[in-house]
């Protein structure tokens, strides 16, 4: 999402990023999953939305899959198109009503902390005023990602859809940029304020070893490891951004590719690694509904 990535000792726009279901390290590579029945085959990616240049990803599994595929599924359409009506729908979703500022929400004591923060990062605190909190999070998070070498154009899912053009493969989507933001837009005052101030702390941590840690964790297929650093840092103090970044879509893209599997033909879904995690996950949805998913 255009949103990303951890709770505790991370950057929150992190939020997609985490790992495939626990299963033992296979490689220097991030896992690779396959579902597959008589007439059809589809193979299951986790991917991370911002990473640093260095880090390496592709792997001969990887290409095998992504050549068998005939179609290739995201979460949503980032190309520039859809990025045109980005503004009108975060000025529709994301800003307060009239008179209403962010300060007025938080009360002084956070809205100090928070002017700290964004100062720390370079923002203008004024420029958050309008904002509604969530949104106010998305900005501090991506703004302390790109501090720490961080880049949209490095991350995996904007690397695959350009390699699905250029081969001439269909490329699908399993849910709209709007239906993102609308996400953080249904969520209660309180769990909004709970996520900005969340990030706010993470601000004022500073740079931690934690989100290279999952990187690497992520890069190497080290799915047990990334699975428990992930699971660690969800913790439980945001429960209901929890359930609607993840169990909810989860559940939804499930019940997607049960119905893809009902028809014939090969597929690859990249979605953010954190929707493949844990009994919640798409691994582990597909699974208890009895479908064979095996670690390539």
């Amino acid at each position: 999402m255009l949103y990303r990535k951890y709770f505790r000792s991370g950057a929150l726009a992190f939020i997609c990023l985490a790992l495939l279901a626990a299963a033992p390290a296979h490689g220097n590579a991030p896992a690779l999953w396959r579902v597959a029945d008589a007439d059809s085959e589809i193979w299951l990616f986790g991917t991370v939305h911002m990473l640093p240049q260095h880090v390496r990803w592709r792997s001969p599994a990887f290409d095998r899959a992504f050549a068998a595929a005939d179609t290739v599924f995201l979460e949503a359409d980032l190309t520039a198109a859809p990025r045109r009506g980005f503004r009108a729908t975060i000025m529709q979703l994301g800003r307060n009503a009239n008179f209403v500022t962010l300060s007025s929400l938080l009360g002084s004591r956070d809205t100090e902390r928070l002017a700290r923060a964004a100062e720390r990062l370079g923002i203008p605190p004024g420029q958050l005023e309008p904002l509604r909190p969530w949104l106010a999070s998305i900005r501090l998070s991506l703004t302390s990602m790109a501090a720490q070498g961080f880049e949209s154009r490095s991350g995996v899912d904007g690397i695959i859809a350009d390699m699905t053009r250029a081969a001439g493969k269909r490329l699908g989507y399993l849910e709209t940029v709007q239906e993102q933001f609308e996400i953080f837009a249904a969520l209660s005052p309180a769990a909004e304020k709970t996520f900005l101030m969340a990030t706010v702390a993470q601000v004022e941590e500073g740079p931690s070893g934690g989100l290279a840690e999952l990187v690497t964790a992520w890069s190497e297929g080290d799915t047990n490891r990334f699975d428990r650093q992930f699971q660690a840092t969800l913790g439980g103090d945001l429960p209901e951004l929890r359930n609607a970044l993840f169990i909810d879509r989860n559940r939804r893209w499930t019940q997607r590719i049960a119905r893809l599997m009902k028809g014939a033909g090969k597929a690859l879904i990249a979605v953010g690694a954190g929707h493949l995690a844990g009994d919640d996950g798409v691994v582990g949805l597909l699974r208890a509904k009895g479908y064979r998913v095996s670690r390539q």
